[in-house]
């Protein structure tokens, strides 16, 4: 299935490893959901940073992994079974966090 223009990081891969991290129950799962799913959102937050937030330089890195963190911790609060939201979600949790 090709993927829309501009989500090159975000794919089925991606959207398997939100629901996989909705049903871990151990901390090995979620250190391996966190860090297969990390280098994506990552590169999620720098897009809507540059795009929508004027960041100074010296609080990048800050805000960056700070956003990161709330995604994941707000993650367990999403439920979809339709598998094509999660990339929306993860992009409106940051973009509120940064407001």
């Amino acid at each position: 299935m090709p993927r829309k223009k501009g989500t090159n990081y975000w794919g089925e891969k991606q959207e398997a490893l939100i629901h996989q991290w909705m049903s871990a129950t151990t901390q090995q799962e979620f250190t391996r959901i966190y860090e297969a799913l990390q280098p994506s959102v990552n590169w999620m937050v720098n897009q809507i940073m540059q795009k929508y937030f004027n960041v100074p330089p010296s609080r990048w890195k800050e805000l960056q992994q700070d956003t990161v963190n709330h995604i994941f911790l707000r993650l367990r609060y999403y439920y979809d079974k339709d598998t094509k939201k999660s990339f929306s979600y993860c992009g409106t949790i940051s973009r509120n966090y940064m407001h």
